[in-house]
């Protein structure tokens, strides 16, 4: 049953653990969603105003992050742990990581304003896919076959080989125009907007949309005159009139739309 169950995971595009293996599966065909580990990736640095804790502060933390992320397996973080934290191939190997991460975030930023990617970077990314070393397997599956690809890691710098796999996930199969930033300033995360009408503003409108919605309105009122919120002011004469009668609802709505001009 569970053999059966990692393979129609991997049918899906999804990373699984090889139990006989000990290992985790990066399945290469029909991969939906591996350049968020990019996106991920970029919101560790200190981004926003002012400017959040950097998250990757040493070795140890990349390789937490490469577990969270699902890139390795806490097997290999442990094992990883052990042969390099101490050495000075660790630091290396973390310097690298940070320049890559400032590179691929000049990339980001360079696409969200319509920017060529620029061949330094693309240089950097083929460096990083040359070093890194595995393992092709073709698997058959109940509905077809799934290539996948048992990634190996024999120094630290092999580590950064999944960053630079979404980065060319982020050029080669997503919509540039969708790569977006939080718009609150003190926020400034990436995210891939996969909304229908690409209308999204915010990172979550937990974190950051009704936070700032609830600011602009305190800071309207103090102001003294008060400015209709569009996308409120929208959302609420889109149902004007619609549906079933409502006395109380439609009263408000036209006061509302009486006090803003509507």
């Amino acid at each position: 049953c569970g053999k059966t169950r990692r393979k129609t995971i991997a049918a899906k595009g999804k990373h699984y653990y090889d139990h006989e293996s000990g290992s985790w599966i990066n399945v290469v065909r029909g991969q939906k969603s591996f350049f968020r580990n990019l996106l991920d990736l970029l919101n560790t640095a200190s981004l926003g105003k002012p400017a959040r804790v950097e998250r990757l502060r040493g070795f140890d933390d990349f390789l937490v992050w490469l577990s969270e992320a699902r890139l390795i397996a806490a097997g290999d973080r442990r094992r990883i742990l052990r042969r390099w934290n101490r050495g000075p191939e660790a630091r290396r190997a973390l310097a690298r990581v940070l320049v890559l991460r400032r590179m691929l975030h000049a990339m980001a930023e360079g696409i969200r304003v319509h920017r060529a990617v620029p061949r330094s970077t693309i240089a950097t990314i083929r460096d990083v896919l040359a070093r890194m070393a595995g393992d092709w397997n073709l698997t058959a599956t109940k509905t077809g076959f799934v290539l996948e690809f048992r990634l190996r890691f024999d120094y630290p710098d092999q580590l950064l080989g999944p960053i630079a796999q979404s980065a060319c996930d982020l050029l080669c199969n997503r919509d540039w125009s969708r790569l977006k930033r939080c718009a609150n300033p003190a926020c400034g995360l990436y995210f891939y907007d996969s909304t229908r009408n690409r209308h999204r503003r915010w990172c979550s409108m937990k974190r950051c949309g009704n936070r700032m919605k609830v600011a602009a309105h305190r800071a309207r009122q103090r102001g003294g005159s008060l400015q209709p919120d569009p996308l409120i002011m929208h959302t609420m004469l889109a149902g004007f009139g619609a549906g079933k009668p409502r006395p109380d609802r439609d009263a408000r709505l036209r006061r509302a739309a009486q006090v803003f001009n509507l």
